[in-house]
């Protein structure tokens, strides 16, 4: 049997799950779309209610995603 080695999360995803009260792994889905779509850019440059605000907005797309079905194979 194969063991499951748990990666460390960063301190971006950290925040994100205490912002949005979401999983591990979709908090690492959000910091994507935080960078990808919302900011296209690092998030170092973020105050913190922007960094929260951009959260916010990047776990309702993630969701919207999943309704509609739409959501890419990499964020699986």
């Amino acid at each position: 049997m194969k063991s499951l080695k748990r990666r460390r999360l960063g301190c971006y995803e950290k925040h994100i799950i205490k912002t949005v009260q979401c999983s591990a792994t979709e908090a690492t889905v959000v910091e994507e779309i935080m960078r990808s779509d919302i900011f296209h850019s690092t998030l170092d440059w973020q105050t913190s209610d922007e960094f929260e605000t951009g959260a916010r907005e990047a776990y309702a797309a993630l969701s919207e995603m999943r309704t509609a079905g739409t959501l890419p194979e990499s964020y699986q």
